[in-house]
């Protein structure tokens, strides 16, 4: 990005910089026991054709060397060091230490392949001043879109290229307007690592904001191709449980409830993980209280625009023909 009529300024990634309007972006990524990944990911992230740029390393209590090779090899990247591993606590802390208007949140295996990316998501922010979040396009190391990454309300295959309103945040690949992220309340810390996305998108709707989903911005997930981690099958039905009991309705909680347990179970019973399953659905129910204690529901002009958003969605049948198909659980 041009940097003409700018003025010096010091401290946004340990350097100078030249900035002027533009504003300051922070990328912020999430670091777990991930040294070797981690650098690709940093040389990407500061690969980016952009002025007013500041990169943080939020660090979940990793012990295998990850702070000390950041200060050693990247001095100019802040780092911010967590005492153990809180989940997507990290990622609000990550938010609350940044200094951009625009916080960006990656994974600590999630790449900005572009150099422009930084600039076509500030663009993207000034000419849709309703979204607060935008997801970016995932593929994998062969450049295909990955469907264990896609999480949102349209078919990958029709829609993958086009621009879309959604329900879904893809926690480790999206950026946000940090002051609309701080006002709603951040990511709800005691659903820990999973469906804090869709928790957080539920406030912001309610909000009256949008949540984009833009093919503009490209990121290869390294990991696209790894198995999950069984303990989704734990967390899945306890957060999917907590959630609905946060936001809606008895009516609407019991139907989404059951929607998002059948479909887990279904993937559960074919993984061979139905006692992860069950005891989450177990702990779901005993931490009613705490989800209670959290409670506002959602208002009916919310649920009409959800009702929009998700008007082109697989049904459930087909989103299992699908987990089938391509083996993502």
């Amino acid at each position: 990005m041009s940097a003409t009529g700018s003025r010096v300024a010091h401290g946004l990634s340990g350097h100078t910089s030249r900035v002027s309007s533009v504003p300051i972006v922070t990328v912020a990524i999430l670091n777990y026991q991930g040294m070797d990944i981690l650098r690709a990911t940093l040389r990407h992230a500061l690969a980016q054709q952009y002025d007013a740029l500041e990169v943080v390393v939020v660090d979940n209590g990793s012990t295998d060397g990850s702070v000390r090779m950041v200060s050693e090899e990247f001095p100019a990247v802040r780092v911010v060091s967590l005492p153990g591993n809180v989940g997507c606590g990290a990622r609000n802390a990550g938010l609350a230490e940044a200094k951009g208007t625009f916080v960006v949140t990656l994974d600590n295996d999630v790449l900005l392949i572009s150099p422009d990316a930084i600039s076509t998501i500030v663009d993207t922010f000034n000419s849709r001043p309703s979204v607060a979040c935008i997801n970016f396009k995932t593929v994998d190391a062969h450049g295909q879109v990955s469907g264990r990454d896609w999480c949102h309300p349209r078919d990958h295959a029709r829609y993958a290229d086009e621009e879309f309103l959604t329900d879904a945040i893809l926690e480790g690949a999206c950026a946000f307007r940090r002051e609309v992220f701080q006002r709603v309340g951040g990511y709800w810390e005691p659903l820990f690592l999973g469906l804090e996305g869709p928790d957080l998108v539920l406030r912001f709707v309610d909000g009256g904001h949008d949540v984009l989903y833009s093919p503009a911005v490209i990121v290869r997930h390294l990991g696209a191709e790894a198995l999950p981690s069984p303990r989704i099958y734990y967390l899945w039905p306890r957060n999917r449980i907590w959630i609905a009991l946060r936001h809606h309705r008895p009516r609407e909680a019991l139907g989404s409830i059951a929607k998002e347990l059948a479909l887990m179970g279904f993937a559960a019973a074919r993984a061979g993980c139905c006692r992860a399953y069950l005891l989450g659905a177990l702990d779901g129910l005993l931490g009613a209280p705490c989800a209670l204690h959290t409670r506002r529901t959602l208002a009916p002009s919310t649920y009409e625009r959800l009702r929009e958003i998700r008007a082109l969605s697989p049904s459930l049948l087909a989103k299992a023909k699908r987990h089938w198909r391509e083996r993502l659980l």
